[in-house]
C-alpha cells in the first residue's frame, strides 16, 4: 500500500520538531534543577525511574504495535479489549509497587539492614509509591496514540505530549524554587501523565468500555509474547548499568552519570521516536513488498546512521567544555563520561530501525534474541569492567553493549531479502574510520588518565 511522501514527511516533521523543543526544555529545566537541588536527588529519582521502566517492561505486550497492525473486521471490539488489557496491567503494576514498597520498609526496619549506595536513602520506598500513581494513569489512557498513527496523524498526539511535559516542568521547578526535596522531581512524571491523560480524551473523540473478548486476547498474546520477553531482557540491557551503580556508587555519582546518559541519548530517542511513531508505520504498509521494504529501510538508515555519527564527533571533541559550560563544578565528571557513552549511538541507531523493519514482517522473537544478547554481554563485561577499570571501565562496557546484538538482526534482514551486505560494510568501514580519526585527534579525555 502507498503512503502519501508529503504525510510521512509531515509526520517526521512534527516528531523532529516537537521533540526538539521537548528537549531544550528538558535541558532547560534539567539545567536550573541541578542549580536547586543537590546531585544525590537526581541519583534517588533515576533509581526510581528505573524501577517503573522494570516493571512496565516486564509486562510489555506489545498493545501499541498490535493496535497499529490490527486488521480486524470488529475494531471497537478489539480496542476495547485491548483497552482493558491496559488497564488491568496499570493496575497490576501499581498493586507490585506499593506491596513490594511496603515489604521493603518493613524489612529494612526490622532486620535493620546495612544498605549501600541509592538504596539505603529513607524516601526512596515512599516516592516509588507515589510515583507508582501514573501506572494507573497510563492504564487508563485512550489509545488514540496508536490508532492516529497508523495513518500518521502525529500533529495533535505530539502537541499533547509537550503540554503535558510543560506542565510536568512547571510545576516541578516551582515546587524544587520553595521546598527543594526529592518530591519537586517526583511530581513532574504525576503532573504530566494525568494530564496527558486529560487531554487525549478532550482532543480526540474515542472511547472504550470494558470488554474481554478471549480470541482477541489470545491474538494479542500470541503477537506480544516475544514482545513481552524481549521488553524483561530490554530493561536488563538498558537499565542493569543503573541498578548495577546504584549498588556500588553514591546517590552524587550516579545522579552525574544519569545527566550525561541523558545528555548522550537525545539523538537516540529522536531516532527511536521517529522509528516507532512513522517508519514503522510506513514498515508495516509496504511490508507485503520486500523489495520496497528494503529500499524503504535503507533510506531510513542513511538518515540515522549519519546523524549519529555526527553527534558522536560533536560530543567527543566537545562534551567536557559542554558540561562545564551547561553545569557547576559538582557535575563536571559528566564531560568525560559523555564522551565514552556517545559511542553507542550508532548501535542503537542500527538497531531501533532494524527492529522496527523486523516487527512489520511479524517477526517479533528477533527483539528477544537481540535483548538476550545485550543482557548477558552487558551482565558479563559490566562487573568485570568495574572491578578491573573502576567507573570508567564499566562506562565503556555500558558504551559498547548495543553493537553486541546487531548481527542477529543482520541474520534475519538476510533471510527475508531485506539486508544489503555491500551497503553494510561500506556504512561500518565509514563508521570506523570516522570515530577512530575522532578519537585519534580528539584525545579523549578519559584516557589521558
Amino acid at each position: 500500500m502507498h503512503i502519501n511522501k508529503n504525510k510521512i514527511i509531515l509526520a517526521g516533521s512534527w516528531v523532529i520538531i516537537v521533540f526538539g523543543i521537548s528537549q531544550l526544555v528538558r535541558l532547560g529545566s534539567n539545567l536550573i534543577l541541578t542549580r536547586l537541588l543537590s546531585p544525590d536527588l537526581f541519583g534517588v529519582m533515576a533509581i526510581i525511574f528505573v524501577i517503573m521502566y522494570g516493571l512496565a517492561m516486564f509486562s510489555d505486550l506489545g498493545l501499541w504495535a498490535a493496535v497499529v497492525r490490527n486488521k480486524s473486521e470488529d475494531e471497537e471490539n478489539f480496542l476495547n479489549t485491548v483497552w482493558t488489557m491496559q488497564v488491568v496491567r496499570g493496575w497490576m503494576m501499581f498493586a507490585i509497587i506499593v506491596i513490594g514498597s511496603i515489604i521493603f520498609i518493613v524489612l529494612k526496619d526490622s532486620l535493620q539492614l546495612n544498605l549501600h549506595g541509592v538504596y539505603k536513602n529513607e524516601s526512596l520506598p515512599y516516592v516509588l509509591i507515589a510515583v507508582a500513581v501514573t501506572a494507573v494513569m497510563y492504564g487508563h489512557r485512550s489509545l488514540a496514540p496508536a490508532i492516529f498513527s497508523r495513518d500518521l496523524q502525529r500533529g495533535r498526539l505530539e502537541l499533547i505530549e509537550f503540554a503535558s511535559q510543560v506542565f510536568g516542568v512547571v510545576v516541578m521547578i516551582t515546587w524544587a524554587y520553595i521546598n527543594p526535596s526529592i518530591w519537586a522531581l517526583a511530581s513532574a512524571g504525576i503532573i504530566s501523565q494525568f494530564v496527558s491523560l486529560v487531554l487525549l480524551y478532550l482532543v480526540f473523540d474515542v472511547r472504550h468500555r470494558f470488554a474481554w473478548d478471549k480470541k482477541v486476547v489470545r491474538d494479542v498474546f500470541g503477537f506480544g509474547k516475544w514482545i513481552f520477553i524481549a521488553s524483561a531482557l530490554t530493561y536488563i540491557a538498558q537499565q542493569g548499568d543503573k541498578l548495577f551503580f546504584s549498588a556500588y556508587i553514591s546517590s552524587a555519582q550516579l545522579g552525574i552519570y544519569s545527566i550525561a546518559f541523558m545528555l548522550a541519548t537525545v539523538v537516540t530517542t529522536v531516532i527511536e521516536q521517529l522509528s516507532a511513531k512513522v517508519w514503522y508505520p510506513v514498515f508495516c504498509k509496504n511490508c507485503h513488498k520486500l523489495e520496497l521494504l528494503s529500499a524503504t529501510y535503507y533510506k531510513t538508515r542513511i538518515y540515522n546512521d549519519a546523524a549519529s555519527l555526527i553527534t558522536i564527533v560533536f560530543l567527543i571533541f566537545l562534551s567536557p567544555t559542554v558540561i562545564s559550560f551547561l553545569y557547576d563544578s559538582r557535575y563536571h565528571d559528566a564531560g568525560w563520561m559523555l564522551q565514552i557513552l556517545a559511542l553507542s549511538l550508532l548501535g542503537y541507531s542500527i538497531s531501533s530501525v532494524s527492529n522496527d523493519c523486523l516487527l512489520s514482517l511479524g517477526i517479533t522473537k528477533v527483539q528477544m534474541q537481540v535483548m538476550l544478547m545485550r543482557s548477558i554481554a552487558l551482565l558479563c563485561m559490566l562487573p568485570y569492567m568495574y572491578s578491573e577499570y573502576g567507573l570508567k571501565g564499566a562506562i565503556i562496557a555500558v558504551a559498547v553493549n548495543p553493537y553486541f546484538a546487531i548481527p542477529v538482526q543482520f541474520y534475519w534482514l538476510s533471510r527475508q531479502g531485506i539486508l544489503k551486505f555491500k551497503k553494510e560494510v561500506s556504512i561500518l568501514a565509514l563508521a570506523i574510520v570516522v570515530i577512530g580519526v575522532t578519537i585519534w585527534n580528539a584525545s579523549l579525555t578519559v584516557f589521558q588518565n
